[in-house]
């Protein structure tokens, strides 16, 4: 039996919009940054090659962001 290993999230939701044009502000790629966006939400791990990179743009999400993320175990490597 498979079990369900990952969720297709689709980049028109609200939440994923609206984070991914925010990003898309300090960077023209729109389908990455919706990727990014996703994992922001949904996502406990997210890979990357560019982890300060990447940390410095999450950091330039407003505060209030923060309520789209869906993330319930409790070990974040993402701070506020």
């Amino acid at each position: 039996m498979h079990k369900k290993v990952f969720t297709i999230v689709p980049f028109y939701e609200y939440d994923v919009d609206l984070i991914a044009t925010e990003l898309y502000r300090f960077h023209k790629d729109y389908i990455g940054y919706s990727i990014s966006a996703s994992a922001f939400i949904n996502a406990d791990t997210y890979v990357t090659e560019e982890k300060k990179k990447m940390s410095e743009l999450i950091g330039k999400l407003p505060i209030e962001f923060a309520i789209f993320r869906k993330v319930s175990s409790g070990v974040h490597d993402y701070e506020l």
